[in-house]
């Protein structure tokens, strides 16, 4: 019987065949015959056994030799709540930690989450936590009151997936790199948050400039000495700037945690 070796996983030792009969056989590595590695995709040669189980292949010799460093990847970002996938294997993993928060929905985070992955180059990510938190703010309607509404949150770590494949268009050289791509990124990340902050010093410094101005005029008319004028106008600009520094700078780095020393 031929057939095609429809997915094979190394760390297990075990995949399944597809035979050209259309059934599937299970493929354990020690029936593999030669030197070539089980690669998906493979086109194999092998005998027919029936089990309590299910087929079996014995006997699997392969009809084409194929490069053993050729990898395919998953279509789109897996999440998994254990360290494992199923099906894929782990290239590479960090211990960095991505976060992402939503007042919407757990969706929403979770999608927030897996944006931020592949971003970094990810296409995993792995022992991922969900937890909640409560958020408040004055109530609508100018009426007195606190709204208190609920925050979702999701934590995990980024790792690279990957498969041997026949037909596969990446070598594991190409897909590693991982911790360098993050450390990057909480560079990139970083230098933003530190320009919001400069921003926001910047704008509203500028804008502390008119009501400055006006307190000096009203000193001056009400005849005020100017040292305490001075020091009226810098403890409200100290104030109205540190207040609106902190309303207006936003953290773009947040996101994207080293690992705990």
């Amino acid at each position: 019987m031929e057939g095609t070796l429809r997915s094979f996983l190394p760390s297990k030792g075990y995949g399944f065949i597809r035979g050209d009969d259309g059934r599937d056989y299970f493929a354990h590595q020690s029936q593999f015959v030669g030197t070539q590695a089980p690669i998906e995709g493979l086109r194999v040669r092998f005998e027919e056994a029936a089990s309590p189980k299910g087929y079996r292949a014995m006997a699997i010799r392969t009809l084409e030799v194929v490069e053993a460093d050729r990898w395919t990847t998953p279509n789109e970002i897996l999440h998994s709540r254990g360290p494992t996938f199923q099906d894929w294997e782990t290239l590479e993993s960090s211990l960095w930690t991505v976060h992402s928060s939503s007042r919407e929905s757990p969706d929403a985070a979770r999608l927030e989450a897996l944006l931020h992955a592949k971003a970094l180059g990810a296409s995993g990510l792995a022992l991922m936590k969900y937890y909640t938190t409560t958020g408040s703010e004055p109530a609508n309607g100018g009426s007195r009151g606190t709204h208190r509404y609920t925050i979702h949150h999701f934590c995990a770590h980024p790792v690279v997936l990957g498969r041997l494949s026949a037909e596969g268009q990446y070598r594991a050289a190409e897909l590693k790199g991982l911790d360098a791509r993050i450390t990057a990124a909480k560079t990139a990340a970083v230098m933003r948050t530190d320009a919001s902050t400069r921003k926001a010093w910047l704008s509203f410094g500028m804008l502390g400039v008119a009501p400055a101005s006006v307190i000096a005029l009203w000193a001056l008319i009400k005849g005020i000495p100017i040292s305490l004028t001075a020091g009226m106008l810098g403890c409200g600009l100290a104030l109205m700037m540190g207040m609106a520094t902190l309303a207006a700078r936003k953290n773009h780095d947040a996101w994207l945690q080293p690992p705990l020393t």
